[in-house]
């Protein structure tokens, strides 16, 4: 008659298995200290002589103490000594970091061990509202993804939650980043310059990033002149002269 052993090893369960020579039901005691445990033992009544029976409700990466019992139709009882076991380990991801952050796009890279699979929320709020996810590998492993379709300029919070082998989800911490703003400009002005002839034009304007300002211009349907300084600013002016008397100007 073989006695108890256990297989099927999991983060949240663990399968007892053991032979009698007469058909009884199958039980188990079970609990995370010696002698001492749970009030409900897994059960099943079915008389065989072949016993198998799963531990639910485990958690991750604990030592977990049992005796495997039984009872045949006579009522006579039997158990064997008192044995134990450890289950895997959670999964886990390490290393979290952006790659890359541009106007509609961020990078991640993430390392991840023990997991199968990891989903990544994110959000423009810690309660997110987008979900993506990512197949892995069990073993010690790193890998990099896209978010897309972001807004510019705008805070994002996302986790990356490992899941195991049997489905269950473990959260990470919460990290966020921001995305570059996409230049805009407003406050567009035009302004004759004092002491100079009609023909001189003072153009403003600001933008809601520092970068160069930048002027192409002619008379409508004729060529363009092109207009540069390179100054980082937010406050932006350009002076042109030499302009035509009424004379209709595009500008960009």
């Amino acid at each position: 008659v073989a006695g108890p052993q256990v297989t099927d090893v999991k983060t949240r369960s663990a399968r007892v298995f053991w032979g009698t020579d007469r058909v009884s039901d199958t039980k188990v005691a079970y609990g995370t200290s010696t002698g001492n445990y749970y009030a409900a033992e897994a059960y099943q009544s079915t008389q065989v002589t072949a016993h198998s029976i799963e531990l639910p409700n485990l958690q991750p990466g604990t030592t977990y103490y049992y005796r495997a019992k039984w009872t045949d139709d006579d009522g006579n009882t039997g158990q064997y000594a008192e044995q134990q076991f450890t289950t895997a380990p959670a999964p886990v991801v390490s290393d979290v970091s952006t790659t890359s952050v541009n106007l509609d796009q961020a990078g991640l890279k993430f390392t991840t061990q023990g997991a199968v699979r990891v989903k990544i929320y994110y959000g423009k709020t810690s309660g997110f509202g987008a979900v993506t996810s990512i197949n892995t590998s069990a073993d010690l492993s790193t890998y990099t993804t896209q978010l897309t379709g972001l807004d510019d300029g705008t805070k994002y919070f996302y986790r990356v939650n490992a899941i195991d082998s049997s489905g269950y989800e473990y959260d990470g911490s919460v990290a966020s980043f921001t995305t570059i703003a996409r230049p805009r400009i407003s406050n567009l002005r035009f302004q004759t310059v004092e002491g100079e002839p009609s023909s001189t034009q003072k153009i403003t304007w600001d933008s809601n990033v520092a970068g160069s300002s930048e002027l192409i211009y002619g008379p409508k349907g004729s060529k363009q002149i092109e207009a540069v300084t390179g100054d980082s600013v937010t406050s932006h002016e350009v002076v042109i002269r030499g302009l035509e008397d009424d004379t209709q100007y595009t500008l960009v």
